[in-house]
């Protein structure tokens, strides 16, 4: 049969291109180069609570209105640049002591678990662009009615100067390293090949808590004038940035 002799060249064919070797990587070195550069924050965030007590819903939330509005006031007075921002709130019913033991079952508002009243909380943070004044901003939200007042944190407002310096000491490592090694190996320090982010990813969870505390329904008595905050001056420790880089060169030629 004539197709036969064709048949055997395209498999031989075949055969020969399925065992022809790969082509082989150009000769390189592979390093990783590490950045990190430390600059100073330039915000301070502080968080804090408020809460409005009241024998109804609406006299809670009006009480917790009227709070916010004073406290907001009292602040800007001292620190006009710094932004007040809310994150959640909320109206909880208060019941009697006895109640407390039924917490994990059904009830009724009746009996020892009767709503006596209605606490209404606000939680809100401030953002501070001088990160020195943020201990004495701390004691001030204190003193106009803040609860739970904490300094969370410093940031930068924008990473990318800092990130590019990092970046540009990270490849500085990386090519010193790399020439290092192809020194020590009897080679020459070719053409940079290629870069990537050589990072690894990480998760960070932020667990939240907030706790309510039940007191009388009793309105209290007009709070006194706040007394004027206590300065309080701050050296927030240098943010640190950090890039890290996976370097290939060629290397020989």
């Amino acid at each position: 049969m004539r197709w036969m002799p064709a048949l055997l060249l395209v498999s031989l064919a075949s055969i020969a291109a399925a065992q022809t070797p790969a082509p082989l990587a150009p000769p390189m070195i592979q390093v990783m180069g590490v950045g990190r550069v430390s600059v100073p924050p330039d915000v301070a965030t502080i968080q804090f609570e408020l809460r409005g007590e009241g024998a109804t819903a609406a006299a809670a939330g009006t009480t917790l209105a009227e709070k916010q509005r004073a406290l907001v006031a009292g602040f800007a007075k001292q620190f006009a640049r710094a932004k007040v921002e809310t994150s959640n709130t909320g109206i909880q019913e208060a019941r009697a002591k006895a109640c407390d033991n039924q917490t994990y079952r059904p009830r009724l508002s009746t009996g020892d678990c009767a709503i006596e009243g209605y606490i209404s909380t606000l939680t809100s943070s401030v953002r501070m662009a001088s990160p020195k004044d943020a201990a004495t901003a701390a004691s001030l939200l204190g003193s106009l009615g803040a609860t739970n007042v904490r300094l969370t944190g410093f940031t930068l407002v924008d990473r990318t100067a800092a990130e590019r310096a990092a970046t540009k000491a990270a490849l500085a490592e990386a090519r010193a390293e790399a020439e290092a090694i192809a020194a020590a190996s009897g080679t020459k320090l070719g053409a940079l090949l290629l870069v990537r982010d050589g990072s690894m990813p990480f998760y960070q969870a932020d667990m939240m808590r907030s706790d309510i505390i039940v007191s009388a329904n009793a309105a209290p008595p007009p709070p006194p004038p706040p007394p004027p905050p206590f300065a309080v001056e701050v050296t927030p420790r240098p943010i640190d940035v950090e890039v890290r880089l996976a370097v290939s060169y060629l290397i020989g030629g």
